[in-house]
């Protein structure tokens, strides 16, 4: 860029690094603009201004080609982490990471995408295209674990965005873990799982339980996502087993997942219950219902509380789901959205299922004033209403004070 735009980009590297810096999660600055190959004069002022602003953290960036990531940090740079965009895997090949340099930190700044694996992955997808995101992901953090001179991963990507750029779909690209409204899709679970149980057990099936697209169940060898020990299952609470873990498939993997015999006879659509442990202590006791004909919408706000100060706002996601409130992604038909009470809807005012996968999500936001209640309702033709009720109260004098 011109010299205006690299005064732009030394500003935004100071303002990213003081904003920040008292983030204990922060481990890195990228102080180089995304897989730039451009001027190194550029790339030692930002890094040099960073570790100025902020000392105890090193700096990096992703390259632009693969030398410097087969080689070594780039010459004329300032960057103390190598980092490189890491698409080496193509569709229909084994899953595979360009291996690290010795004796150099490198950092996997991005992986998968859209370019490993499928083109898109919706929730509308087929299953097997949901199950093998979730798989793609577990297996780069899988290799990552497994050499130490990997000193991180960033799979690509968290959630979908509007694109208009390569491999996108009617202006959006599909590649995260969670839709464009962050309602998480199959593949999210894996993240999920890799928590520490003591904090939050966590047993999450990598199929859907609804006898549509597989009318006999998932089948031998489904994926169940977990961090437990041990995963018994029922249906229609009488015992059927226990999972098997796969470790032997992700080896380096904290928590690995497990692989369940779930085949059911046609006709049949049993409760399905997973029971986990960790060690001899049951952590966690989940339900999921097969039978679709008691389905309900659901209404349900991240916040209960706003201020009425015309910027304070809270996501409202709206779902499908079984009696046990397990999202049911193949719901079909309309939702329409209507809002009460002093405030706007930011978002559609009506919702295509069909399209989204069973759930979407608008934002409600206050209008500046007195107290008062926002109530969205929900409308579907075959599984009714749903209300959210959101209070408001009067935004006090400001309080946050001068630096």
């Amino acid at each position: 860029g011109d010299d205006a735009w690299q005064r732009q980009n030394l500003r935004d590297v100071a303002g990213m690094v003081v904003r920040d810096r008292n983030h204990p999660s922060i481990v890195v600055w990228g102080t180089r603009v995304n897989e730039a190959a451009g001027s190194t004069e550029l790339y030692l002022r930002t890094g040099r201004l960073a570790r100025q602003l902020d000392p105890s953290r090193p700096t990096s960036g992703a390259l632009a080609t693969t030398t410097g990531a087969r080689l070594a940090l780039p010459p004329g740079t300032d960057e103390q982490v190598l980092a490189y965009n890491d698409y080496t895997a193509r569709r229909g090949a084994p899953f595979q990471l360009r291996p690290p340099r010795a004796g150099v930190p490198y950092l996997v700044t991005e992986s998968i995408g859209t370019l490993a694996g499928a083109r898109t992955y919706r929730r509308t997808e087929a299953p097997a295209t949901q199950h093998l995101q979730a798989e793609l992901h577990a297996k780069a953090h899988d290799l990552a674990a497994a050499d130490d001179r990997y000193c991180g991963l960033l799979a690509w990507c968290a959630f979908d965005y509007p694109s208009g750029w390569q491999r996108s779909v009617g202006g959006s690209k599909f590649p995260g873990v969670s839709d464009i409204f962050r309602i998480p899709k199959p593949a999210a679970a894996f993240y999920a799982s890799q928590g520490d149980p003591r904090v939050r057990a966590v047993a999450e099936p990598g199929f859907a339980w609804d006898f549509t697209a597989q009318p006999a169940g998932p089948g031998r060898g489904a994926t169940i996502w977990s961090n437990c020990d041990r995963l018994l299952l029922f249906l229609d609470d009488r015992p059927v087993g226990e999972a098997s873990s796969r470790r032997a498939d992700f080896p380096h993997l904290r928590y690995p997942p497990f692989a369940a015999d779930l085949t059911v006879p046609r006709g049949r659509q049993p409760q399905l219950r997973i029971d986990g442990y960790v060690g001899e202590r049951l952590v966690l006791s989940r339900r999921f219902s097969g039978d679709r004909s008691h389905d309900v919408l659901s209404c349900v706000p991240d916040d209960r509380e706003l201020r009425a100060d015309g910027t304070d706002a809270t996501r409202v996601v709206i779902a499908a789901t079984d009696r046990f409130g397990t999202l049911r992604a193949g719901t079909t038909g309309r939702v329409t959205l209507t809002l009460t009470g002093p405030g706007e809807l930011v978002g559609d005012e009506t919702l295509d299922f069909g399209a989204t996968g069973g759930a979407a999500a608008v934002w409600l936001r206050p209008f500046p004033g007195p107290a008062g209640a926002l109530t969205l309702t929900a409308r579907h033709d075959m599984l009714g209403s749903a209300t959210a009720t959101v209070t408001t109260t009067a935004a006090g004098p400001e309080t946050t004070p001068r630096l």
